[in-house]
């Protein structure tokens, strides 16, 4: 199993950002700002993409106390993707109506967890101020709930009593 997750993790997920970057209609940001026809769709796109960065490295992030699986900088790749995860996801708030795209629910969720867990690493080695700065982009996740939590009771009361 290990060898199937290097594998993928070394191979696959490379293959994937160069397949979102030559698309060409799907840029972020849209040159032709929230009124583009694609604005919607790049924004998904992006999400899903940063989303899939999460969900490959997730599982090479070091426990506390144990040693790395990988020498691969996983929890920071994990950090970055849910920080471009969650600028993302503010920009389709503020511009698109979130019922019609519930999984991103998901999304904000998986992010808002990714950037605690980074919060609280930072907190413990004591560098305190450098803690409280990537707050925002918690905040950002969890306005996204928010709004979503209102119309997907269902889909908040699961992420709620599951994780």
């Amino acid at each position: 199993m290990d060898r199937l997750r290097t594998t993928t993790l070394y191979v696959y997920l490379p293959l994937l950002g160069l397949t979102i970057i030559k698309l060409p209609i799907v840029r972020w940001p849209i040159p032709d700002g929230p009124q583009s026809v694609f604005f919607q769709q790049s924004a998904i796109l992006y999400a899903t993409y940063y989303y899939i960065q999460i969900l490959v490295h997730r599982p090479f992030i070091p426990r506390p106390g144990k040693p790395a699986p990988l020498t691969y900088p996983s929890l920071a790749i994990c950090t970055n993707a849910a920080r471009s995860c969650s600028q993302v996801l503010e920009e389709y708030l503020n511009n698109c109506d979130v019922g019609s795209a519930p999984f991103l629910m998901y999304y904000a969720f998986t992010s808002g967890l990714v950037l605690l867990l980074n919060i609280w690493g930072i907190r413990k080695q004591g560098d305190v101020e450098q803690g409280d700065r990537p707050m925002s982009d918690v905040h950002r996740c969890m306005r996204f709930l928010k709004v979503a939590q209102d119309r997907y009771v269902f889909i908040f009361e699961y992420l709620v009593n599951h994780f």
